[in-house]
């Protein structure tokens, strides 16, 4: 698998000058998923044939900053490469194990046996093993039509098993805390387990679940073994990665990701992970990839079946000439962050892959902020499809000049008024400004409004300000030229909600200051 030229454009490019003396950095990572990092005397980074593993250098005589990353932080040494050396090695000291940092650990690992016919296991764990007194997780079908008890006897605290059948659940999770219920997408694969493993952090405010340290995997109903270690560090580096949007390349990671897509796949998602490093990277050698995509398929069900695939194989397409004709509509989140991501960025083509009314759609303005995961503030378990609260548009489609500048010229001409203004600070305040605090409640300004509003007509956090607020913004237009109305492919780019969450919430924002208009009476 060939990989792209990661470097800045002001990398320090070694044996630039052909006279130069050149020595040579043997660097040696403990793991050859560990990424490396070489920075000259001037801050500068050297452009690596390798970022992983092992990898040689020829550099010119100086000082160096060697850097190993697993996760998060970089462990460095300082080299000194002097005039006339032939080879100066470099070798990572294995880190010590931050106990804090640690991942979560497989299900299997919690000591308890898991009944034969789980395909759903959660898993947990507290600091101080104290109980999990008000903490609740069920799982519940994707249209929200079946709810399943978990296998819960007194051997298996903090261990749920759910017979699920093969298919599309939601994953909710109460904490009994502040925040409201959350909820994750989980696909059941026919022949795995779905685990999910997380910490609990206790509070003033009670149980939370460390979000960013939950991990999932998929598992073989027929291997009930704790995972290998390397792919533990596989698994935790190129979360890292992904998360942060790096790429990691080099013989030894390529030879890992290629073991990853044999035959013998005990977690899939080990593969998922491989494939979007594979984006990462820009590799253009696209044959691995696409074999890899349907080695996945395979696996998991079919083409199309497995939403993270299935985003996935469709970037695939999209970098390889872009998306022509109809395409399959992504119905159910993933799982990964990095793919909802993707997915997005292909409905900038394609608006039509995330329909309106569906899940995708209803809670892309209620996803929390988590780096790695894709998770939402739960609706009620009886709460329905959201309609459009006015029919949009023709076949259903908001054109860029129509009811988008009727909507919008609404939207402005209310919010001119104090009394709508005060209201709609009222609604649209929640518990620190992120969705992890958001009520489900109809008659709640969404965060996708709250957006579209402020794009629309800026609202400050108090009457006194506005004037002030508005002069600001004013020049602002005037200097950019900057149109007040967009489209709404336009204005989800510029969000990150798709086009289809951006008709819905201007025609709801658009009824909701309506009705507060009619009973401050305030005429048209």
């Amino acid at each position: 698998m060939s990989s792209f030229d990661p470097r800045p454009p002001e990398a320090s490019v070694p044996g630039s000058d052909p006279l130069a003396p050149q020595v040579m950095l043997r660097i040696e990572a403990v793991t050859p998923f560990t990424e490396i990092r070489v920075l000259d005397a001037q801050f500068k980074p050297v452009i690596l044939p390798a970022n992983t593993g092992a990898v040689d250098v020829l550099v010119t005589p100086g000082l160096y900053e060697i850097g190993f990353r697993g996760r998060e932080d970089w462990d460095s040494q300082h080299v000194i490469a002097e005039p006339g050396s032939a080879i100066i090695p470099v070798k990572q000291q294995a880190p010590e194990p931050a106990a804090e940092s640690m991942p979560a650990a497989p299900p299997t690992a919690s000591g308890a046996a898991q009944p034969a016919d789980a395909t759903v296991v959660v898993v947990l764990t507290r600091p101080d093993e104290g109980d999990l007194v008000g903490l609740s997780v069920e799982l519940v079908s994707a249209d929200g039509a079946q709810t399943l008890v978990p296998d819960m006897t007194p051997e298996r605290s903090g261990n749920w098993c759910f017979p699920a059948t093969a298919g599309y659940w939601r994953l909710r999770i109460n904490e009994a805390a502040a925040r409201q219920p959350f909820e994750m997408a989980i696909t059941v694969v026919p022949g795995y387990v779905a685990q999910v493993s997380a910490p609990l952090l206790s509070g003033v405010e009670g149980l939370r679940v460390d979000l960013e340290k939950l991990r999932f995997r998929l598992q073989r109903q027929t291997l009930r073994s704790t995972a290998d270690q390397e792919l533990i560090g596989f698994e935790e580096a190129a979360l890292a990665a992904i998360s942060s949007g790096r790429s990691l390349f080099g013989p030894q990671f390529e030879q890992l990701i290629e073991q990853l897509a044999g035959d013998n796949a005990a977690n899939p998602m080990l593969g998922v992970l491989a494939a979007h490093m594979c984006e990462l990277g820009m590799d253009s050698h696209s044959a691995f990839r696409e074999r890899l995509l349907d080695r996945l398929e395979q696996l998991t069900g079919g083409p199309g079946v497995h939403p993270d695939v299935a985003i996935l194989r469709l970037s695939s397409a999209v970098r390889l000439g872009g998306v022509s004709g109809p395409k399959t509509p992504v119905l159910f989140p993933p799982i990964l962050a990095a793919s909802w991501r993707m997915l997005l960025e292909a409905t900038r083509q394609c608006p039509e892959l995330i329909p309106a009314g569906s899940l995708c759609d209803r809670i892309a303005d209620r996803l929390w902020s988590s780096r790695i995961w894709t998770a939402w503030t739960a609706p009620p378990l009886d709460a329905k499809p959201v309609a459009r609260a006015r029919s949009i548009g023709v076949g259903g489609k908001m054109s860029a000049t129509g009811e988008i500048d009727t909507y919008g010229s609404r939207i402005i001409e209310l919010l001119a008024h104090p009394q709508i203004r005060q209201w709609f600070r009222h609604a649209s305040s929640y518990e620190g400004g992120t969705a992890e605090g958001l009520a489900w409640e109809s008659n709640a300004v969404t965060p996708a409004e709250a957006a579209i509003a402020t794009a629309l007509f800026p609202v400050a956090k108090t009457e006194e300000r506005q004037p002030m607020l508005e002069r600001w913004v004013d020049r602002l237009a005037a200097q950019s030229g900057d149109q007040a109305h967009a489209s709404p492919s336009l204005m989800g780019e510029r969000l990150g909600l798709p086009q289809s969450t951006v008709e819905r919430a201007l025609g709801s924002l658009a009824d909701k200051l309506d009705a507060q208009a009619s009973m401050f009476r305030i005429k048209s």
